[in-house]
């Protein structure tokens, strides 16, 4: 290995031993309340050592949230690459939304932490949010571009509004791991209540964000079809 190689390694090393250091102390305490002093702390770096790598806290915590669009687009195209039929592919897409969620926890997170921008410094993240708005719209077109080529094909109907289609089904499948990520954060809490007063706590949350995505899609198919996954044969699935 040449000298250059090797310290294109040791800069790559770094900068992810970095990221994860911000990664784990943004999810613990928030974004608002991490300092670039102390993910320097994290890493046993020294403060200047990390500004040579990253110019701010808003560059590190954007950096993470292109990293985790990323992985995420990735997973979508991939889970979609070698399936011929159209339905099932925006069956895959939720079903690995759900995957992103158990394989990267910590990327989930922080895509749906995006929180508090009016306290974001523009000045230091202006051409990573130039990026992420590319990423936003690479993500969203996987999925808009599905259903127009069903409206063409006249697989589904054509008096919706395939990206208003989109973001409604990612919201919905959002609010459902949100729930289900809460309820594993509280298990211990959780497990001494009854069924009977707090029904939803017998729900199977797997194939309830399945079951979301077939009744969203049977809603806008010419020739309506649903497939609903029950807790009764959730065994069988």
């Amino acid at each position: 290995m040449g000298v250059q190689e090797r310290r294109e390694r040791e800069k790559e090393y770094r900068k992810n031993q970095i990221l994860s250091a911000a990664e784990k102390l943004f999810l613990t305490y928030g974004y608002e309340n991490v300092t670039m002093d102390g993910i320097a702390k994290e890493c046993e770096l020294s403060k200047g050592t990390l500004y040579l790598y990253y110019k701010s806290k808003e560059e590190l915590f954007y950096t993470l949230v292109i990293k985790g669009m990323d992985i995420l687009i990735n997973m979508f195209r991939e889970s979609i690459k070698n399936e011929d039929d159209l339905i099932n592919k925006l069956r895959n897409i939720g079903k690995t939304y759900l995957d992103f969620y158990y394989k990267y926890p910590g990327y989930f997170k922080i895509l749906n932490y995006m929180g508090d921008h009016k306290n974001f410094n523009r000045d230091n993240v202006f051409e990573l949010e130039k990026e992420l708005t590319l990423k936003n719209k690479e993500l969203w077109s996987i999925d808009v571009e599905l259903l127009e080529e069903g409206k063409k094909r006249g697989i589904f109907k054509k008096d919706f509004d395939s990206f208003e289609f989109s973001l409604m089904i990612w919201a919905a499948s959002n609010g459902l791991i949100n729930l289900l990520d809460h309820l594993k954060s509280n298990a211990n809490l959780l497990k001494d209540m009854d069924f009977e007063d707090y029904p939803f706590l017998k729900i199977n949350f797997e194939n309830t964000i399945y079951n979301l995505w077939e009744r969203l899609i049977s809603s806008i198919l010419e020739k309506p079809d649903i497939n609903l996954i029950t807790n009764e044969n959730k065994k069988e699935s």
